[in-house]
Protein backbone atom coordinates (compact mmCIF):
# COMPACT_ATOMS: atom_id res chain seq x y z
CA UNK A 1 0.00 0.00 0.00
CA UNK A 2 1.17 3.51 -0.76
CA UNK A 3 1.82 5.85 2.18
CA UNK A 4 1.48 9.61 2.36
CA UNK A 5 3.90 11.93 4.20
CA UNK A 6 2.07 11.27 7.48
CA UNK A 7 2.46 7.52 7.07
CA UNK A 8 -1.22 7.01 6.29
CA UNK A 9 -2.07 4.31 3.76
CA UNK A 10 -3.36 5.44 0.38
CA UNK A 11 -5.66 3.72 -2.08
CA UNK A 12 -4.64 4.25 -5.72
CA UNK A 13 -7.85 5.00 -7.60
CA UNK A 14 -8.63 2.25 -10.12
CA UNK A 15 -11.64 3.60 -11.96
CA UNK A 16 -14.87 5.56 -11.91
CA UNK A 17 -18.46 4.38 -12.28
CA UNK A 18 -21.00 6.96 -13.45
CA UNK A 19 -24.72 6.22 -13.11
CA UNK A 20 -26.40 7.79 -16.15
CA UNK A 21 -29.41 5.57 -16.87
CA UNK A 22 -32.26 7.68 -15.48
CA UNK A 23 -35.11 9.37 -17.35
CA UNK A 24 -34.55 12.84 -15.89
CA UNK A 25 -38.29 13.35 -16.14
CA UNK A 26 -38.38 16.15 -13.56
CA UNK A 27 -36.38 18.31 -15.96
CA UNK A 28 -39.35 18.49 -18.29
CA UNK A 29 -38.66 19.57 -21.88
CA UNK A 30 -34.87 19.63 -21.71
CA UNK A 31 -34.59 15.83 -21.44
CA UNK A 32 -37.20 14.92 -24.03
CA UNK A 33 -34.52 14.55 -26.71
CA UNK A 34 -31.35 14.24 -24.64
CA UNK A 35 -30.37 12.30 -21.49
CA UNK A 36 -29.65 14.42 -18.43
CA UNK A 37 -25.93 13.60 -18.42
CA UNK A 38 -25.47 15.05 -21.91
CA UNK A 39 -27.02 18.44 -21.16
CA UNK A 40 -24.61 21.29 -21.77
CA UNK A 41 -23.81 23.35 -18.68
CA UNK A 42 -21.73 26.50 -19.13
CA UNK A 43 -20.61 25.32 -22.53
CA UNK A 44 -19.66 21.74 -21.67
CA UNK A 45 -21.74 18.54 -21.57
CA UNK A 46 -22.08 17.28 -18.00
CA UNK A 47 -20.56 13.86 -18.56
CA UNK A 48 -17.74 15.22 -20.67
CA UNK A 49 -16.81 17.55 -17.81
CA UNK A 50 -16.80 14.65 -15.35
CA UNK A 51 -14.72 12.52 -17.71
CA UNK A 52 -12.28 15.38 -18.30
CA UNK A 53 -11.82 16.00 -14.58
CA UNK A 54 -11.25 12.30 -13.92
CA UNK A 55 -8.74 11.85 -16.73
CA UNK A 56 -6.85 14.95 -15.56
CA UNK A 57 -6.05 12.93 -12.44
CA UNK A 58 -5.02 9.85 -14.43
CA UNK A 59 -8.29 7.95 -14.01
CA UNK A 60 -8.92 6.51 -17.46
CA UNK A 61 -11.07 3.43 -16.75
CA UNK A 62 -14.52 4.99 -16.73
CA UNK A 63 -17.72 2.96 -16.76
CA UNK A 64 -21.06 4.53 -17.65
CA UNK A 65 -24.29 2.77 -16.74
CA UNK A 66 -26.83 3.91 -19.34
CA UNK A 67 -30.50 3.29 -20.03
CA UNK A 68 -32.70 6.12 -21.29
CA UNK A 69 -31.77 6.97 -24.89
CA UNK A 70 -28.70 4.79 -24.52
CA UNK A 71 -27.61 5.28 -28.14
CA UNK A 72 -26.93 8.96 -27.42
CA UNK A 73 -23.92 7.93 -25.29
CA UNK A 74 -22.21 5.87 -28.01
CA UNK A 75 -19.96 8.73 -29.17
CA UNK A 76 -18.28 8.77 -25.74
CA UNK A 77 -16.78 5.35 -26.44
CA UNK A 78 -14.74 6.53 -29.40
CA UNK A 79 -14.05 9.99 -27.96
CA UNK A 80 -12.95 8.95 -24.46
CA UNK A 81 -12.69 5.12 -24.51
CA UNK A 82 -15.33 4.77 -21.81
CA UNK A 83 -17.16 1.49 -21.27
CA UNK A 84 -20.97 1.47 -21.52
CA UNK A 85 -23.16 -0.90 -19.50
CA UNK A 86 -26.88 -1.04 -20.25
CA UNK A 87 -29.41 -1.19 -17.43
CA UNK A 88 -32.62 -2.62 -18.97
CA UNK A 89 -34.60 -1.75 -15.82
CA UNK A 90 -33.83 1.97 -15.89
CA UNK A 91 -37.49 2.97 -16.31
CA UNK A 92 -38.94 0.78 -13.56
CA UNK A 93 -36.28 0.66 -10.83
CA UNK A 94 -34.14 3.19 -9.01
CA UNK A 95 -30.37 3.53 -9.11
CA UNK A 96 -29.76 0.43 -6.99
CA UNK A 97 -30.39 -1.51 -10.20
CA UNK A 98 -27.76 0.54 -12.04
CA UNK A 99 -25.12 -0.07 -9.41
CA UNK A 100 -26.06 -3.76 -9.47
CA UNK A 101 -25.20 -3.78 -13.19
CA UNK A 102 -21.77 -2.29 -12.44
CA UNK A 103 -21.01 -4.09 -9.17
CA UNK A 104 -18.16 -6.14 -10.64
CA UNK A 105 -16.26 -2.92 -11.40
CA UNK A 106 -16.25 -1.66 -7.81
CA UNK A 107 -12.64 -1.49 -6.57
CA UNK A 108 -10.93 1.71 -5.46
CA UNK A 109 -13.69 3.52 -7.26
CA UNK A 110 -15.19 6.96 -7.67
CA UNK A 111 -18.96 6.67 -7.89
CA UNK A 112 -20.84 9.52 -9.57
CA UNK A 113 -24.28 10.33 -10.91
CA UNK A 114 -24.83 11.97 -14.28
CA UNK A 115 -26.16 15.14 -12.63
CA UNK A 116 -23.02 15.92 -10.61
CA UNK A 117 -21.24 19.12 -11.59
CA UNK A 118 -18.02 20.22 -9.93
CA UNK A 119 -16.62 23.68 -10.50
CA UNK A 120 -13.15 22.71 -9.25
CA UNK A 121 -11.73 19.23 -9.71
CA UNK A 122 -12.19 17.31 -6.43
CA UNK A 123 -10.68 14.03 -7.68
CA UNK A 124 -7.23 12.61 -6.88
CA UNK A 125 -4.95 9.82 -8.02
CA UNK A 126 -5.06 8.37 -4.50
CA UNK A 127 -7.43 8.55 -1.53
CA UNK A 128 -6.96 7.85 2.18
CA UNK A 129 -10.43 6.46 2.93
CA UNK A 130 -13.95 5.98 1.64
CA UNK A 131 -15.97 9.19 1.59
CA UNK A 132 -19.17 10.87 0.50
CA UNK A 133 -19.06 14.47 -0.70
CA UNK A 134 -21.22 16.70 1.54
CA UNK A 135 -22.23 20.36 1.53
CA UNK A 136 -23.74 22.42 4.34
CA UNK A 137 -27.36 23.51 4.18
CA UNK A 138 -28.63 26.26 6.46
CA UNK A 139 -32.23 26.11 7.61
CA UNK A 140 -34.66 23.34 6.66
CA UNK A 141 -33.67 20.88 3.96
CA UNK A 142 -35.19 17.77 2.41
CA UNK A 143 -31.74 16.39 1.52
CA UNK A 144 -30.14 13.38 3.21
CA UNK A 145 -28.55 14.80 6.37
CA UNK A 146 -25.56 13.24 8.11
CA UNK A 147 -24.20 13.09 11.62
CA UNK A 148 -20.57 12.16 12.14
CA UNK A 149 -18.21 11.03 14.85
CA UNK A 150 -15.28 13.20 15.94
CA UNK A 151 -13.09 11.69 13.22
CA UNK A 152 -15.64 12.38 10.46
CA UNK A 153 -17.15 8.91 10.10
CA UNK A 154 -20.81 9.04 9.07
CA UNK A 155 -22.78 7.57 11.98
CA UNK A 156 -26.35 8.55 11.09
CA UNK A 157 -28.32 9.59 8.01
CA UNK A 158 -31.80 11.11 8.07
CA UNK A 159 -33.92 12.24 5.16
CA UNK A 160 -34.57 15.90 5.88
CA UNK A 161 -33.25 18.07 8.68
CA UNK A 162 -32.13 21.53 9.69
CA UNK A 163 -28.74 23.28 9.57
CA UNK A 164 -26.92 20.16 8.48
CA UNK A 165 -24.27 18.67 6.25
CA UNK A 166 -26.02 16.74 3.49
CA UNK A 167 -24.94 13.95 1.11
CA UNK A 168 -24.32 15.75 -2.15
CA UNK A 169 -22.04 14.83 -5.03
CA UNK A 170 -19.47 12.11 -5.80
CA UNK A 171 -18.35 9.25 -3.58
CA UNK A 172 -15.10 7.33 -3.20
CA UNK A 173 -15.25 3.65 -2.26
CA UNK A 174 -12.04 1.89 -1.23
CA UNK A 175 -11.50 -1.68 -2.35
CA UNK A 176 -12.18 -3.16 1.12
CA UNK A 177 -15.43 -1.19 1.24
CA UNK A 178 -16.34 -2.20 -2.32
CA UNK A 179 -15.82 -5.93 -1.77
CA UNK A 180 -18.29 -5.98 1.12
CA UNK A 181 -20.67 -3.48 -0.42
CA UNK A 182 -20.98 -5.33 -3.73
CA UNK A 183 -22.33 -8.32 -1.81
CA UNK A 184 -24.89 -6.08 -0.10
CA UNK A 185 -25.89 -4.61 -3.46
CA UNK A 186 -26.60 -8.12 -4.78
CA UNK A 187 -28.58 -9.07 -1.68
CA UNK A 188 -30.75 -5.95 -1.71
CA UNK A 189 -31.29 -6.02 -5.47
CA UNK A 190 -32.63 -9.57 -5.30
CA UNK A 191 -34.84 -8.85 -2.29
CA UNK A 192 -38.50 -8.23 -3.26
CA UNK A 193 -39.87 -4.76 -2.61
CA UNK A 194 -36.67 -2.80 -3.27
CA UNK A 195 -37.46 -1.49 -6.76
CA UNK A 196 -37.47 2.11 -5.51
CA UNK A 197 -34.24 1.75 -3.54
CA UNK A 198 -31.31 4.07 -4.07
CA UNK A 199 -27.93 2.49 -3.49
CA UNK A 200 -27.62 4.92 -0.59
CA UNK A 201 -30.57 3.18 1.06
CA UNK A 202 -28.45 0.05 1.21
CA UNK A 203 -25.63 1.97 2.86
CA UNK A 204 -28.03 3.48 5.40
CA UNK A 205 -29.54 0.10 6.24
CA UNK A 206 -26.07 -1.40 6.67
CA UNK A 207 -24.42 1.70 8.15
CA UNK A 208 -22.93 0.03 11.26
CA UNK A 209 -21.01 -2.35 8.98
CA UNK A 210 -19.28 0.30 6.85
CA UNK A 211 -16.82 3.11 7.41
CA UNK A 212 -17.75 6.02 5.18
CA UNK A 213 -16.45 9.49 5.97
CA UNK A 214 -17.66 12.99 5.26
CA UNK A 215 -15.80 14.94 2.57
CA UNK A 216 -16.80 18.55 3.19
CA UNK A 217 -17.19 20.64 0.04
CA UNK A 218 -18.17 24.24 -0.55
CA UNK A 219 -21.74 24.59 -1.78
CA UNK A 220 -20.55 26.74 -4.70
CA UNK A 221 -18.22 23.98 -5.90
CA UNK A 222 -20.38 20.84 -5.98
CA UNK A 223 -23.85 20.75 -7.51
CA UNK A 224 -26.60 18.25 -8.24
CA UNK A 225 -29.80 19.01 -10.09
CA UNK A 226 -33.17 17.31 -10.27
CA UNK A 227 -35.41 20.09 -11.58
CA UNK A 228 -35.27 22.81 -14.18
CA UNK A 229 -34.92 25.39 -11.42
CA UNK A 230 -31.83 23.57 -10.14
CA UNK A 231 -30.45 23.63 -13.67
CA UNK A 232 -31.09 27.36 -14.00
CA UNK A 233 -28.95 28.02 -10.92
CA UNK A 234 -26.01 26.50 -12.75
CA UNK A 235 -26.65 27.97 -16.18
CA UNK A 236 -28.94 30.99 -16.77
CA UNK A 237 -29.23 29.97 -20.42
CA UNK A 238 -31.99 27.62 -19.27
CA UNK A 239 -34.11 30.58 -18.10
CA UNK A 240 -35.41 31.04 -21.63
CA UNK A 241 -36.52 27.39 -21.85
CA UNK A 242 -38.36 27.73 -18.55
CA UNK A 243 -40.12 30.88 -19.67
CA UNK A 244 -41.02 29.49 -23.10
CA UNK A 245 -42.74 26.44 -21.63
CA UNK A 246 -44.71 28.41 -19.03
CA UNK A 247 -46.26 30.85 -21.52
Amino acid sequence: MLLNKRGVGLYPVDNAVILAAGLGSRLGPVTEDLPKGLLTIRGEPLLERQIRQLTEKGITEIILVVGYQKEKFDYLVSKYSVKLIYNPEYAVKNNLSSLYCARSFLKNTYLLSADHWMNDNIFNATEEKSWYSCVYREGPTSEWCVRTSSDGKITEVTIGGYDSWVMYGPVFLSNPFSVKFAKCIEEYYLKPGNDNYFWENVFIDELPNFDLYINKQNSDNVYEFDTLDDLRQLDPAYDEIHFRHKH
